[in-house]
């Protein structure tokens, strides 16, 4: 699954239910912050399953939606009634989560980035030299 995608959706839906919106309409709001096909198609599933009066952490682990940490992270803040600052942490450990990623794709390109550029410096100094070489060669 898309970790930017669900971190924009968890981040919504935290909102939408802070503001008082119920849960459904929520979910069905939230659904647009997705732009993936699959996930929303999921995430339908999901809200087919809470309107039917299930669990939302129960909808969520049974279409594999989100992660399972968050998923128990859900189910506490369920319990506890505190959904909406479960959901609200829950984004940010997936933010914490794709910020890692990222950092670690970046630090094992910088090396590669930096060889292909030392090449086409190479390049072009051999390139800016060689006829000075092949003139000094014809002249000596």
């Amino acid at each position: 699954m898309s970790n930017y995608s669900l971190t924009n959706f968890v981040r919504t839906f935290a909102n939408l239910l802070g503001g008082g919106i119920p849960i459904v309409d929520s979910l069905h709001m939230s659904t647009g912050t997705l732009n993936n096909a699959y996930m929303e198609r999921r995430l339908g599933e999901a809200v087919t399953y809470i309107e039917e009066g299930g669990r939302i952490s129960a909808a969520f682990a049974k279409t594999s939606i989100m992660p399972p940490l968050a998923v128990r992270m859900l189910l506490v803040g369920e319990s506890t009634g505190a959904l909406e600052e479960m959901l609200v942490g829950i984004s940010e450990h997936l933010e914490e989560t794709l910020e890692e990623r990222l950092n670690l794709l970046t630090a094992a390109f910088e090396p590669i980035i930096m060889i292909v550029m030392g090449l086409v410096i190479g390049v072009i100094i051999i390139a800016m030299y060689l006829p000075i070489f092949k003139i000094a060669g014809t002249v000596g």
